[in-house]
């Protein structure tokens, strides 16, 4: 049985017993009910940043100096704008990878130096995606060795139009639960079986960290949560009562107790918080970390007496993880499609050749408008503000070789820059000492002349 499947339907079944609870919810009702709310079909932005470490190390007196390690980060942020009609849905994002250290940086070929940056937009029945940062190190060991040269590639969107057709059948189904059929094809979990599972809450809390109200008066509860011990004992107890009556049952059955022990000592070595909002049963901002110890084996021999495989630790592997992410509040502004943009056929001719086709988007240059918008006009300092850039053009110009710039007015401080497009967004937290502040935006062209320049909106800090 999967329990990851397992935990998403005991998820959506538990909305029903404790939406009809009256009584003020406890701690663990009120945390399994916001993580539910998390799926509410409204606007939202998701943004978060983990960070994963492993490391390698053989058994033996030489482990030590032949250990590899490798430390990176991920960051990442999506916006979407939910639809009853899947078709209308929108979404956009970006992603961030980078190798930060380790060993494994100093015996690479490559030189990691920076990360590998990438955004995307769905809108209208079209994705685009486009590569927005490849370190140089990378361009450098691809020019080297393969003798391709990915910089005129960067910052350029590829579009591609969607068959939506399967996905909203899918999502249909989804959206039918807790129909009897559909949980047991997505679980393996029969309706009665359900009905013992859903007593009990997937995660508990352990303690109350630490209450606040927020700007509005909201109370805010910082609650430190784990996965239900009772919730893992009774998928334990269901997959063993699962077991056909035969002679291989009492070895399932310590296979299964072995296995669920391992997973308690996995989970065991993991810390989770949650920021939830109580008034409107939300999570706000969700926070873990923690470590795993696996052995590697090899050299198995088949031991007759057991019927099992003997095997050798060649060598121990620790994986440590840790990030968090914040779900915020979208205005519900939609999705701008990017101009201009490739075709997948132009994308490889570009790629092939290093030359941009001819085209009625592409030559000219005529810029006739910047326009900066911030999803904030209050702010507590500190605290980060997002700003959407979109220059307009007619006629034909190309984006590529392009800055934008985010500057704080009356300071000359860079806060962000975008680079090969005629769209930014820049998040970043807001420094300034000033009540009230803007920001200037500028477009540079590819040969670092100043085109364009425009005001933010009066953005105040408290």
């Amino acid at each position: 049985m999967n329990l990851r499947k397992t935990v998403l339907g005991a998820l959506t079944l538990i909305a029903f017993p404790i939406g009809a609870i009256a009584a003020p919810l406890t701690n663990t009702q009120l945390l399994n009910k916001a993580f539910l709310n998390i799926n509410e079909r409204a606007p939202s932005r998701v943004e978060g940043e983990f960070r994963y470490d492993v490391e390698i190390k053989p058994v033996g007196k030489s482990g030590a100096d032949e250990a590899l390690s490798m430390n990176s980060k991920i960051g990442f942020r999506v916006r979407s704008i939910p639809n009853t009609d899947p078709k209308l849905s929108q979404n956009e994002g970006r992603l961030s990878i980078e190798l930060t250290g380790g060993s494994f940086l100093s015996v690479a070929p490559i030189a990691w130096n920076g990360p590998i940056t990438a955004e995307w937009k769905i809108v209208d029945k079209m994705a685009y995606i486009r590569v927005v940062n490849i370190p140089s190190g990378i361009i450098e060991y691809a020019k080297k060795e393969a003798g391709f040269d990915p910089t005129p590639l960067i910052g350029v969107w590829v579009g591609t139009s969607l068959e939506l057709d399967d996905l909203t059948q899918g999502l249909s189904e989804i959206r039918t639960l807790p129909d009897t059929k559909t949980l047991e094809e997505l679980t393996g979990v029969s309706t009665a079986e359900w009905k013992q599972l859903e007593r009990t809450p997937i995660l508990s809390v352990t303690r109350v960290e630490k209450t606040w109200r927020n700007a509005s008066g909201e109370e805010i509860r910082r609650l430190r949560f784990r996965i239900n011990p009772a919730f893992i004992n009774a998928v334990q107890n269901l997959e063993i009562r699962r077991l056909p009556r035969d002679s291989y049952r009492t070895q399932a059955i310590r296979d299964i107790n072995t296995r669920y022990a391992t997973l308690r000592t996995q989970l065991n070595r993991f810390a989770m918080v949650a920021n939830v909002n109580v008034p409107k049963v939300r999570v706000e901002r969700i926070e873990f970390g923690g470590s795993m110890v696996e052995q590697q084996k090899n050299d198995c021999t088949w031991n007759t007496r057991t019927s099992k495989y003997d095997c050798k630790v060649s060598s121990t592997m620790t994986m440590r993880v840790n990030g968090g992410m914040s779900f915020l509040v979208d205005d519900g502004a939609p999705v701008i499609p990017p101009t201009p943009f490739l075709t997948p056929d132009e994308f490889m001719k570009l790629a092939e050749t290093g030359t941009r086709p001819v085209s009625s988007e592409y030559g000219e240059n005529r810029v006739t408008g910047l326009v900066a918008e911030s999803d904030k006009i209050l702010v507590n300092r500190g605290e980060n503000v997002t700003l959407t850039i979109n220059a307009n053009h007619v006629g034909n110009w190309d984006y590529y070789g392009n800055q934008i710039h985010i500057i704080e007015a009356g300071t000359n401080k860079l806060e962000f820059m975008c680079q090969n497009s005629g769209t930014c967004t820049a998040a970043f937290p807001v420094t300034s000492l000033n009540s009230a502040i803007q920001y200037e935006v500028v477009l540079y062209d590819r040969n670092g002349e100043r085109v364009l320049s425009s005001l933010s909106p009066v953005i105040y800090v408290r």
